[in-house]
C-alpha cells in the first residue's frame, strides 16, 4: 500500500484494477503500478495538508471480469472510493468501465486503445492517444507529405494490431486511396522475402507496416536487402521510440510518429518530466523510458489535483468534462465520448537512427 497524500476537506480513494504482473508478457502492471506510486508521492510533496488520498490496488490473475467482482466486493466496503483506473488492455477495460458506469464512478483509462469503451460508457474517460489520431496523422503523411495513393499493408494478427486495422482501411479508402496488397502475417512470420519479391512495387507508393517489433525489425532489413525503394510507415504499436536507434543501418525512407511528450525529453525543457523520468527508469528496473507509464503518471496527477476540488464522484466527473488545461503530456480536454480532443502525436522521419519532426 502506499503512503497517503494529504490535502482537502476529506479522505478519497482511487481504486486500481490491474491484472498482476506474473499473468501477463505485458509490462503494462508494473508501468501502473509504479506510476501511480510515483504519482501519489510526488502530489503529497506539494499538496498542502487537508484530505487524505489513497490508492488501493486490486491484482488478479485470470480473465478480466475476476478482477471486477473482487472490485465490486471492495466498493461495498469503502464509500471514499471517488475514482476507478484500469485495466492494462481493452478487453479487460471493458469489464472496469462497465462497473463504473453502473456505480457512478469516474473511470480513468490510460492503456485500453479501443475507442468504443469511450463512446458507450459516459463516467469513462481515456487518457492516451487515440486510434483516430493515428491515423489522422497517417493519412496527413500520405497526403500532404508523400503525395501516396497507392498502399501496400504488411500486418500481423495480434490483438494490438488488429483494431487498428479496419477503421485504417475505412480512412484511406475515405481518402481516396487503394491498398493494391494487403498480407496479414502469423505472430511468428520472419521471412517476408516471399512475399517482398511478389508484390509489384512499380504499383505502391508507400508501404505501411503494423508487425510486432522484432517482424518490423526483419521485414526493415528485408527490405533493404531486396531493394525495396518506396517510403515506408512504421505503425506507433510495431516500433518504440527507445528503438529508434535500431533503425540506424537501414538506409530507406522511414516515417513513424512520435508523442509529443517525449519531445521534453530530448530538450530537458521540462524538470518535472525529467525528473519522472529517472525516476521511473530506476524503479522499472532498466535504462529505457516508455511514454505508456508517462501517461498513467500525469493521469494520477490529474485525478489527485481534481480530487480535492470536489465532494462527489459527479463533480469529479463534471471537473473532468470541462478541463481544458495544457500538462505535461500536452493538452489535456475530453470531447463528448471521453476522449482526448486533441493531437499527441508529431510526425517524424526517422534518419540514421534519429528523427526529424516534419511539422515543427
Amino acid at each position: 500500500m502506499f503512503p497517503a497524500c494529504t490535502f482537502g476537506p476529506r479522505k478519497a480513494t482511487i481504486l486500481i484494477i490491474s491484472r498482476d504482473q506474473s499473468d501477463t508478457v505485458s509490462l503494462n502492471p508494473s508501468r501502473l503500478r509504479i506510476s501511480s506510486d510515483l504519482a501519489l508521492r510526488n502530489s503529497q510533496a506539494i499538496m498542502p495538508k487537508g484530505t487524505q488520498i489513497r490508492h488501493h490496488f486490486i491484482t488478479y490473475t485470470g480473465e478480466g471480469d475476476v478482477g471486477v467482482k473482487a472490485a465490486e466486493s471492495y466498493l461495498d466496503t469503502d464509500p471514499s472510493v471517488m475514482a476507478i483506473v484500469g485495466d492494462i488492455s481493452s478487453p479487460s477495460t471493458r469489464f472496469v468501465a462497465e462497473l463504473a458506469n453502473r456505480r457512478k464512478l469516474v473511470h480513468l483509462s490510460v492503456f485500453a486503445t479501443e475507442d468504443a469503451i469511450f463512446q458507450e460508457y459516459p463516467w469513462s474517460f481515456s487518457y492516451r492517444s487515440t486510434l483516430d489520431q493515428e491515423q489522422s496523422n497517417l493519412i496527413t503523411l500520405l497526403k500532404d507529405h508523400l503525395h501516396a495513393s497507392r498502399i501496400a499493408l504488411f500486418r500481423t494478427d495480434n490483438p494490438t494490431i488488429n483494431p487498428r486495422i479496419a477503421p485504417l482501411l475505412a480512412k484511406l479508402k475515405a481518402a481516396g486511396m487503394t491498398v493494391v496488397s494487403d498480407i496479414m502475417y502469423d505472430r511468428d512470420t520472419q521471412d517476408f522475402k516471399p512475399d517482398l519479391a511478389r508484390t509489384r512495387w512499380a504499383d505502391v507508393e508507400t508501404a505501411l507496416l503494423f508487425l510486432s517489433a522484432s517482424q518490423t525489425n526483419h521485414i526493415l532489413q528485408q527490405m533493404q536487402q531486396t531493394g525495396v525503394a518506396v517510403p515506408v510507415y512504421i505503425s506507433t504499436a510495431s516500433l518504440s521510440v527507445e528503438a529508434f536507434h535500431e533503425t540506424a543501418p537501414i538506409q530507406m525512407e522511414m516515417y513513424t510518429l512520435l508523442p509529443s511528450m517525449y519531445l521534453s525529453i530530448e530538450t530537458a525543457a521540462d524538470p518535472v518530466f525529467v525528473a519522472f523520468k529517472s525516476q521511473y527508469q530506476v524503479a522499472m528496473g532498466n535504462n529505457r523510458f516508455d511514454t505508456g507509464g508517462f501517461w498513467a503518471y500525469d493521469g494520477f496527477r490529474l485525478l489527485h489535483e481534481l480530487v480535492q476540488q470536489v465532494k462527489t464522484p459527479e463533480e469529479l466527473r463534471m471537473q473532468l468534462v470541462s478541463y481544458d488545461k495544457g500538462r505535461l503530456v500536452g493538452r489535456i480536454r475530453f470531447d463528448a465520448q471521453g476522449s482526448l480532443r486533441d493531437n499527441t502525436f508529431k510526425l517524424i522521419r526517422l534518419i540514421g537512427g534519429e528523427y526529424e519532426v516534419l511539422d515543427k
